[in-house]
């Protein structure tokens, strides 16, 4: 897509000349606090993402970051559209030259020196967690309120947005802290609430007969975890509604070994475009409410056929006519009807 060549428009500099790769890759919006462009807001993800990068010679790398006043995002993702897209510069790249360059940039990766491990690290109890988004479990016992909170937090945990440790339990021996982090654990996780000598203690296992092992004391870094429920009991879930995107991230964690998640997977490896895929899914197959700009009036939508678009930014979901200018936003399905489609969906490809 780079046709071989710098992205700037006055530049004919190619980025790969013989075996040697001259060219490099460059942030669009800075890589690190202080950079040109940098924007606070944006996550590692979406930092490092396709749509952020651009490929240029050295000197215009240079000259774009020194001079930034003359070129803002808007101009650099302009210039990546208009260089990708133009046939004037097209540039046929042979399956041997993509062998190579693959060879070669594996061997610079393995070269190149490791990233620093993450800042994040454990320093709060989950039972903490819980008494944060919910003050009132701590007036007693109640198994449903206790279910609301484990749900919402098991969404965070199994899309990988809050990060968790704990010790695995072996028999009757705990080990050392660990990352909770294989792949599928958090699909069929259950919390239990335990008593030892006398003291609430809250453990992770996994119903039916897996590989994987229980775990307790288990933690989570506060920063993170305040990054995300940034008010003590202002993220309550008895709400009677679910964000659109919330609840395809659900579904998304409840299907991942189910057909429908490789359907989804298959359309790209994205997590936007597998969560538009599952926005669609649920928007075809339950009522979604949602306001159409400039209105904030929460009303039912239908949708167009062939189906509207919908564009996740920065973690906003909006939703766009495809053959006109309306734009719809706080997007919304019933809470109490998911479970249902969940298993509808569990059916997905099967016979």
């Amino acid at each position: 897509m780079s046709h071989n060549l710098c992205a700037h428009a006055d530049c004919g500099q190619p980025l790969v000349e013989g075996g040697t790769i001259v060219g490099e890759v460059c942030h669009i919006k800075g890589e690190k606090p202080g950079a040109a462009r940098y924007d606070p807001d944006q996550t590692d993800a979406e930092r490092h993402a396709f749509e952020n990068l651009i490929c240029m010679c050295r000197k215009h790398h240079k000259i774009i970051d020194t001079e930034k006043e003359n070129y803002s995002v808007e101009r650099l993702l302009e210039m990546k559209r208009t260089h990708e897209t133009s046939d004037s510069r097209r540039y046929v790249i042979t399956d041997e030259l993509v062998q190579r360059l693959g060879e070669m940039l594996a061997a610079e990766a393995e070269d190149r020196p490791r990233p620093p491990a993450a800042t994040a690290y454990p320093d709060w109890g989950i039972s903490d967690l819980f008494f944060h988004i919910r003050p009132d479990l701590i007036e007693g016992p109640d198994e449903r309120r206790w279910e609301q909170v484990a749900r919402q937090v098991m969404d965070h945990f199994s899309t990988g947005r809050l990060s968790v440790w704990g010790r695995p339990i072996a028999g009757s021996r705990r080990g050392s802290l660990k990352r909770v982090d294989e792949l599928g654990f958090w699909d069929h996780a259950r919390y239990w609430f335990l008593k030892e000598d006398g003291a609430e203690d809250l453990r992770v296992y996994h119903q039916g007969s897996t590989e994987f092992p229980d775990y307790a004391d288990l933690q989570v870094n506060h920063a993170e975890a305040l990054a995300i429920w940034p008010v003590s009991g202002g993220s309550q879930d008895d709400r009677t509604e679910i964000m659109l995107l919330d609840a395809a991230r659900r579904v998304y964690s409840e299907t991942r070994n189910d057909p429908a998640a490789t359907h989804a997977e298959a359309f790209g490896n994205t997590p936007e475009k597998i969560l538009t895929w599952y926005c669609i899914w649920l928007a075809q197959h339950m009522q979604i409410y949602g306001a159409r700009r400039p209105s904030a009036k929460i009303e039912p939508l239908s949708l167009d056929n062939p189906t509207k678009d919908f564009d996740i930014t920065n973690g906003t979901l909006t939703m766009r006519e495809r053959y006109g200018s309306a734009v719809y936003e706080n997007l919304r399905v019933k809470l109490d009807e998911l479970p249902a489609i969940i298993w509808e969906l569990k059916s997905y490809g099967k016979e």
